[in-house]
Parts: C-alpha cells; structure tokens; sequence
C-alpha cells in the first residue's frame, strides 16, 4: 500500500521530479496507509540491540560491539568468520 500512496502522491505533485523515498511526505503516505496496517501501537521500550544479547554460534561470527552507544549499527551487524 505504501507504493500505492507513493503513487498516489507523484499523480498530486508532477512537477516535484524524482523523490527517493525518504523525501517524501511521510504524513501523507501514513495517512493513506495507516487504514490497511491495522492497529497502531505505540509504547516506550526499553529495548536495546544489546538487551539479552548472546553469541548463539560461537566460532561462527566475532561481534564487534559497541557497548557505549547501543545504537550503532555494527550491534546489529552479523559477520562472517574471517579465519
């Protein structure tokens, strides 16, 4: 649905040219799909990338991780063993 709004929103706007997707409206294609996403929830979590962390196969990968900003995206990065 969202490429249906995407779609929709380039019909409305022709003159604005080629739009990647992260320079469009967001409201506008929210608006539109938010009826076939279903109930939207939004609560505060706790979560973290490293929150219960583990290295289910040990051997199979070294994770570089950055305790200090949890953020960053080598904590969600898995790497092939480089022996």
């Amino acid at each position: 649905i969202s490429v249906v709004a995407a779609c929709m929103w380039m019909i409305e706007h022709p003159r604005e040219g080629v739009r990647l997707p992260d320079d469009l409206p967001h409201d506008y294609i929210l608006n539109i799909a938010k009826p076939y996403l279903g109930k939207f929830i939004s609560v505060r979590s706790d979560w973290t990338p490293l929150k219960d962390t583990s290295v289910t196969f040990h051997g199979y990968n070294d994770p570089d991780i950055d305790s200090d900003d949890p953020w960053q995206f080598k904590n969600f990065l898995q790497t092939e063993d480089k022996d």
